[in-house]
């Protein structure tokens, strides 16, 4: 990406946040810039924010992209994403060629970080949260690693494999 562009972030808690901002940071250039959005409670703050920001970034152009995160909490990753793109009316559902993606981790974000920490991970256990929510750069650094390596997705938890797939192609859009 040559151009800036402005990353909204809509996210759950102060967690979600501090891992997509390090992720932008090492995945996107340097000159890029972000629009941070608090929207708790929670997956209903990012459920009921979902619609609206889809049709802000669509007037923003190709200046301007979404990261949407919201924990499966143990209901599964596409349940979740059907939950959270229920409230959508039709033109605010986020098309193949937006820059916007709905990222969920399985489980919860915590799930994520103990993968790339070297842990064995599995849906249904929940991850203790950091002390702190920059303790994630650690993690955020190991994902960098593995996609410069070009590490096979098929070894990544499933939920972290669509995720960087879905970031990939958003990439592909903004050029």
């Amino acid at each position: 990406m040559s151009r800036r562009v402005v990353w909204v972030v809509l996210c759950e808690d102060e967690q979600h946040y501090a891992f997509a901002r390090r992720f932008l940071a090492h995945m996107t250039q340097p000159g890029m810039r972000e629009c941070y959005k608090v929207l708790g409670p929670g997956h209903q703050g990012v459920r009921a924010k979902l619609g609206a920001e889809v049709l802000a970034i669509r007037r923003r152009g190709s200046m301007a992209a979404l990261l949407a995160i919201l924990d499966a909490d143990g209901h599964g990753v596409a349940a979740r994403r059907r939950y959270v793109l229920e409230l959508c009316r039709e033109e605010e559902i986020p098309r193949a060629d937006d820059p916007v993606a709905v990222l969920v981790p399985e489980r919860n974000i915590e799930t994520w970080i103990a993968w790339l920490g070297g842990a064995e991970v599995d849906a249904v256990t929940r991850y203790p949260k950091l002390r702190r929510e920059r303790d994630c750069e650690p993690a955020v650094k190991r994902l960098k690693e593995l996609c410069d390596a070009n590490k096979a997705l098929a070894e990544f938890p499933a939920s972290l494999a669509a995720a960087c797939e879905d970031f990939e192609r958003m990439r592909r859009l903004l050029g």
